[in-house]
């Protein structure tokens, strides 16, 4: 029985996502104070299972920003696709910062090595 009510709360739970993602493909109201924007990046998060942090939020608050001035109205999935973007270039700039450091440990490295300055030894 407690299975059952596990596969049912599942799946209901898949439902209700499915249907947030099809209602966010068409456009819908951008929020208007705090409480709607947390409500609208609750449900952008939750529809199309992101994680929730900080700089994602922000991610999606610079995207409303940027909109025009005459759009009222975009679709949750437009939000969700920046968040995937925000996410890559996380991502991407670990890996940059990565190779930044192995090369300037390279370069040190090099700096303490001693030089070899003595000629080689000709062939005659």
């Amino acid at each position: 029985m407690a299975l059952l009510k596990s596969i049912l709360t599942g799946l209901a739970a898949s439902i209700k996502r499915l249907l947030g993602r099809l209602r966010g493909m068409g456009p819908s109201r951008l929020p208007n104070g705090y409480s709607e924007f947390t409500a609208f990046y609750q449900r952008v998060i939750t529809n199309y299972q992101l994680p929730d942090n900080e700089s994602f939020k922000h991610a999606v608050a610079v995207a409303v920003m940027q909109l025009s001035p005459t759009t009222d109205k975009a679709p949750d999935s437009y939000f969700a696709s920046v968040i995937r973007k925000a996410m890559a270039n996380q991502v991407a700039y670990s890996v940059i910062e990565e190779i930044r450091a192995n090369e300037k440990a390279a370069q040190q490295k090099a700096k303490k090595e001693p030089i070899d300055v003595t000629p080689a030894a000709s062939a005659s």
